[in-house]
Parts: C-alpha cells; sequence; structure tokens
C-alpha cells in the first residue's frame, strides 16, 4: 500500500488501499472474503504503526486544497498579511507558518511573499513568471553557495507550497 503514501499530501481511506488491492491481485485464492478481511485488517495496522511512527497523518475531516489554475485562483488579502508578517514583518524568525491544521513550513521566504502578491488576482502561469522575473532568486546550495535561479524554475515551488498552505481561492 505504499503507494498510497508515495505522493506527498495525499488523501486516502483504507477502502482505497483494499480497492487496490483486489484490482491488483493474481491468485484467485487471494479473492476469498476471509482473504479481503484479512488485508483490510493488515492495512488498518499499517496505517495505525505509520502515524504513531509519523510517517502518515491522521485527519477526521477533509480540508479542501484548491490547486493552481490559471486565471481561475488566487490568494486572498487576509493570507497575503499573513505572509507578510511572519516572512518580512514583525513576525519575521519569531512564528511559524502553517496551513489550517497547524502544519510548520518551514521554507517559505521573501521571493514567496511576491509570488503571493502577483497572486492577488487570478493570473496565468506565464503571466506570474513574468511579474516574477522582475525579482532576483537565489538558492543555497548543500555547499553553502547562493546561486541565482529563473523565475520559471522557482515559480513551482512557491505553488507547490502555497498549495500545501490552503491558500488559494476560486474567483
Amino acid at each position: 500500500m505504499l503507494h498510497l503514501m508515495e505522493t506527498p499530501n495525499k488523501s486516502f481511506k483504507i477502502q482505497d488501499g483494499v480497492k487496490y488491492w483486489k484490482e491488483n491481485i493474481q491468485d484467485e485464492n487471494d479473492k476469498t472474503e476471509e482473504k479481503i478481511n484479512e488485508v483490510t485488517v493488515n492495512l488498518r495496522k499499517f496505517i495505525l504503526n505509520s502515524m504513531i511512527n509519523g510517517k502518515i497523518k491522521f485527519y477526521c475531516s477533509e480540508n479542501e486544497t484548491i490547486p493552481f489554475e490559471d486565471n481561475e485562483v488566487y490568494i486572498p488579502e487576509k493570507f497575503r498579511n499573513y505572509l507578510k508578517t511572519l516572512i518580512v514583518g514583525e513576525g519575521a524568525g519569531i512564528i511559524g507558518i502553517a496551513n489550517s491544521r497547524n502544519e510548520i513550513i518551514n521554507d517559505m521566504n521573501d521571493v514567496d511573499v511576491v509570488v503571493v502578491d502577483i497572486l492577488a488576482e487570478p493570473k496565468t502561469k506565464e503571466q506570474a513568471i513574468k511579474e516574477l522575473e522582475n525579482t532576483k532568486i537565489y538558492r543555497t546550495m548543500q555547499n553553502g553557495e547562493r546561486v541565482q535561479i529563473t523565475a520559471e524554475e522557482y515559480f513551482p515551488e512557491s505553488i507547490t507550497k502555497l498549495e500545501y498552505l490552503g491558500y488559494f481561492t476560486k474567483k
């Protein structure tokens, strides 16, 4: 059932694992109700053990995460102000940035503040990247060296963070 956990931030239910198993079993002897019940019990044990060890997170309710979509989503002012306060304002270095489940994201930076301002209104990816090109963007390498990267390289990273935080709203 590891395939269910391969994509970060992906939700799944135990029934999804059982369905995957049923669709991929080869041995006809494994299609019995007894075997299906055994697989279900084992999957529940696996998930519980993974939760205890911090490999997966458990939620009783789902948060709707709206993905970036050209000309369809924007970032509301309350989220833009929140990020500005915590990244470049008086909260910088004091309070962490989190989603609605209080899951912290540590790699937000001042370039992400520029991205959220660019996305104050719905835009295409190309329009946003063109505006972001006016900003110098640097990445720190493992050896400590800072190298400049392009807006096109950075934009998808920023979008992934903002989707994870759940900051996009449909127009």
